[in-house]
């Protein structure tokens, strides 16, 4: 109900006519509840000494004035989603049941999806077949389509192709109940050839990926993650959704008839031309208004230490061993980004060398020449944001903490300080063993302590078979390759392929663990059941992080006799399987909740984390938090007088975690450890430092929207002579209601002289 307040004001000693009787009326107001009708009495409110009279004064602008609000009130009732009117019209989808392609800009180009701004509307056209969709190519005419894909014929080529038929105003992407998740990535084939250690055409230039047939790492990926397309792009997650689609286009559309089943979609984006661009004009537009065109991508990388640091102990050269994964994933959906189960096998696999190294006593982790540093690069999956990040900082004295001479900090931290760097990346189809991979051009003293950190883990792991790299084929994507473009440092990646991705649906919403266990589990599917199905792939995991771990050790300087260590050091296969199921499936476990920050009210999700970087907020997120709290208590000491856990704000050498744990004490338990979160956000974004060559740096922001931007409806789409009867009948009436108000305007002394009161 619309709720008005009418002032009128009129000065006294007005003329009075003679059909109209008028004594010096003042002021009067009139509570108005909008639906087209005034209350009586007229509520009057003398503001004089003069005589109150009351009369209907003007009554034509009354009229005029109520049948205004009136159409006006009617119009708005209509349009308002939640009026009769609108659901005969519209059917709306929930914005929960269908996932969104947004728009995403880097330093050189747009790309992802966008809408005009009231969204697209097209008669909708179901394509489920090769020759369907030839068909439509070849002769489909109407003005506007939306398109209804079936999944197996979502790819570059083929959205491509829409893109080119101007009259493709959306596409909406299903999967079929039979649906086979078929082997296809949406990323580049040639995954790092932009920002990569052999991308500057000069160094390594036989490696260059699309160089000359140069050897592709990701042969199935179509690139579809770079395109931008001119209309919105939905996947339909609902089973529901996707059958009111379907069964609309049937019972209108075939064979096509008046009514037509249209669609509209609505994904108005912000942001446009590139981050340098959409970035100044953001700049520009805070200076006057809070609203912008588009936000930096960024996150957190987790840092942690297994010595403790501190302020007096300076790092010597080559003394630190650095052994790092990358945190998130990628897909050409955003909203719910793909947990990326093989990538995520990387960063559970480095958490399990953590556990077992962790679990060496504080004297003998002191015993070690070597420091272990562990770090999880966030935004590594958008030209490597993280450590490219983490180059910078330490470039600067920044890592890995920022310089605050007020404070009690670590020594900086910078590449001449690192000995060796391994880094675990894809390790989730381990079925003949693990390769290790290494820039073959790197110096000989490199390689040789390359070839020597092979040798000890090849001994180490009986279990599973650590190979070398085939010959011929450089280093593979990492983010090794961004630091060896600073300093040709001994380097290693462990993967579960040779010379291409054994992940066949990279960086895909079909990434999940179903496919690494190539198994079948549905929603009746027990917790237990679930646990016992990743025993395998635990096993793998568990096998090779201790080969990993035991190799750390005897780099970093430990011992191997009958009273060292190493023999004890393991990686338990059960924490592994802990591991796996809360990442890839459901974060509401045991071990999540007992690392949440005591008496956290975080509601744990029983889906798994999506792993997309977003915008940077200067916080960690939600993976990256839960992943630094485990590390922390992974590598930490665990305090025994619980008062002692107080944060020192103005020391920085070592963090206090406050955490759950297994719920046995009431005030949880206390961890001390040297983990710290630092920046993974592209440097000359923080800066605002936009330089012309910011097409080197791997530069990503993302567009704004609104909370109504996105919006899926049904509706039928009349006939054109319905919609011109319907049109005129509209005008009609608006003429009636002009005509009808111009005569009670001219009639009004007339036809309301009511006399005095």
């Amino acid at each position: 109900m619309t709720y008005c307040k009418l002032m009128l004001k009129h000065t006294c000693n007005w003329k009075v006519s003679e059909n109209v009787k008028l004594y010096r009326i003042v002021d009067y107001t009139i509570d108005y509840y909008g639906y087209g009708a005034l209350p009586l009495p007229f509520e009057i409110n003398c503001l004089n000494s003069c005589h109150c009279f009351m009369h209907i004064i003007m009554m034509s602008d009354l009229v005029l004035l109520m049948v205004i609000t009136y159409l006006t009130s009617l119009s708005g009732m209509c349009f308002s989603q939640s009026s009769k009117v609108y659901s005969l019209v519209y059917q709306d989808f929930a914005e929960d049941t269908y996932d969104k392609c947004v728009r995403l800009l880097n330093g050189t180009h747009e790309i992802g999806c966008q809408s005009s701004t009231e969204g697209n509307t097209g008669v909708l056209v179901h394509l489920n077949e090769t020759a369907v969709l030839n068909k439509f190519l070849e002769s489909g005419t109407r003005k506007h389509y939306v398109v209804l894909l079936e999944s197996s014929l979502f790819e570059r080529n083929i959205m491509l192709r829409l893109k080119a038929k101007e009259n493709v105003q959306g596409v909406i992407v299903y999967e079929a109940d039979n649906f086979y998740q078929r082997a296809w990535s949406p990323d580049l084939s040639c995954t790092s050839d932009r920002f990569g250690l052999y991308s500057n055409g000069s160094y390594g230039r036989e490696y260059q990926e699309c160089n000359n047939g140069a050897k592709l790492w990701n042969p199935l990926g179509d690139g579809i993650t770079e395109e931008s397309f001119p209309f919105p792009v939905f996947y339909m997650r609902s089973s529901s959704g996707r059958d009111r689609l379907i069964n609309c286009y049937k019972d209108y559309n075939v064979p096509e008839a008046y009514p037509l089943c249209s669609v509209q979609m609505k994904s108005h984006m912000f942001g446009a031309v590139d981050s340098v661009t959409c970035t100044r004009r953001s700049n520009l537009q805070n200076s006057f208004t809070s609203v912008g065109y588009c936000d930096p991508l960024g996150g957190m990388n987790v840092v942690t230490s297994l010595q403790k640091m501190t302020s007096d102990v300076s790092s010597e050269k080559d003394s630190i061993i650095l052994v790092s994964a990358a945190l998130d994933s990628r897909s050409f959906m955003s909203s719910f980004t793909a947990p990326g189960a093989d990538m995520a096998t990387g960063f559970i696999t480095l958490l399990g060398v953590a556990n077992a190294l962790g679990q060496l006593t504080k004297t003998q982790k002191l015993e070690l020449s070597k420091n272990i540093m562990f770090i999880l690069f966030d935004g590594e999956a958008f030209d490597h944001m993280g450590s490219t990040r983490m180059m910078y900082d330490m470039k600067n004295g920044d890592f890995p903490v920022n310089r605050d001479s007020e404070k009690t900090q670590p020594p900086p931290v910078n590449l001449t300080h690192v000995s060796h760097i391994f880094e675990l990346g894809q390790l989730g189809y381990i079925r003949d063993g693990v390769w290790a991979h290494y820039n073959p051009i790197s110096s000989k003293a490199v390689l040789n302590s390359v070839y020597d950190a092979i040798n000890i883990l090849q001994n180490l792991s009986a279990s599973v078979p650590v190979q070398n790299q085939s010959t011929g084929i450089g280093l593979v994507p990492s983010s090794l390759q961004t630091i060896l473009q600073h300093r040709d440092v001994p380097g290693v990646v462990l993967t579960d392929y040779d010379d291409q991705f054994t992940n066949r649906q990279y960086f895909s919403r079909f990434d999940t663990l179903k496919n690494i266990l190539s198994l079948r589990y549905n929603q009746n599917t027990t917790d237990e059941q679930i646990m016992d199905l990743l025993q395998p792939i635990a096993q793998n995991l568990s096998n090779i992080a201790t080969a990993i771990a035991k190799m750390l050790y005897l780099i970093a300087g430990g011992s191997h006799t009958s009273t060292s260590p190493l023999d004890n050091i393991t990686v338990d296969q059960n924490m592994m399987n802990d591991l796996l199921y809360c990442f890839l499936y459901n974060p509401n476990c045991d071990l999540f909740n007992e690392h949440l920050p005591l008496n956290s009210k975080a509601n744990l999700s029983s889906i798994s984390y999506r792993r997309y970087t977003s915008v940077y907020t200067g916080e960690v997120s939600d993976y990256a938090g839960i992943s630094m709290n485990i590390l922390a208590s992974f590598t930490g000491e665990k305090l025994q007088n619980f008062t002692e856990c107080l944060s020192k704000s103005d020391d920085q050498t070592v963090r206090y975690f406050n955490m759950n744990g297994n719920r046995s004490v009431a005030e949880g338990v206390c961890i001390l450890s040297s983990t710290f979160a630092t920046k993974a956000l592209a440097f000359p974004l923080e800066t605002k430092k936009l330089q012309e060559n910011i097409a080197m740096y791997g530069v990503w922001t993302e567009s704004r929207w609104t909370k109504t931007t996105f919006r899926l409806r049904l509706f039928l789409l009349q006939d054109e002579l319905s919609q011109g009867m319907v049109l005129l009948a509209g005008l009609l009436v608006m003429l009636t209601s002009f005509a009808t108000v111009y005569v009670l305007n001219e009639k009004a002394a007339i036809l309301f002289n009511t006399g005095i009161v």
